[in-house]
């Protein structure tokens, strides 16, 4: 899973309102990409369920669903913020409308 490396974080401040989400899910890596966490990591028991991947996930690959689990369901409410380790695997929730917000990555030097 994660090493004992310093984190990072992804700040959002949310424009807008609306149906809008971003989803963190429990499971991450020291890289981005999806396929090598599924080659190296087996599915998962307690995975996201069917109802929550439908509502939140439908965009997203179905084979995906069993090797994660929810961390975190995150609603854009203007002026809020939140924020993640930016590690963890995550995804926007499915919507039809542009959303606007204010991202910002932070990370810590690796002096």
């Amino acid at each position: 899973m994660l090493k004992n490396f310093l984190p990072s974080y992804t700040i959002i401040i949310p424009l807008i309102s609306g149906e809008y989400h971003t989803v963190v899910f429990n499971q991450g890596a020291e890289y981005k990409d999806f396929f090598q966490f599924k080659k190296n990591n087996s599915v998962l028991v307690d995975h996201c369920s069917n109802n929550e991947w439908d509502k939140y996930l439908s965009h997203c690959h179905k084979e995906d669903q069993k090797y994660v689990s929810l961390k975190k369901i995150y609603k854009w409410n203007k002026g809020d913020l939140f924020g993640f380790d930016r590690r963890l695997f995550h995804s926007a929730s499915h919507h039809h409308k542009p959303k606007q917000g204010i991202v910002i990555w932070m990370s810590y030097p690796n002096d």
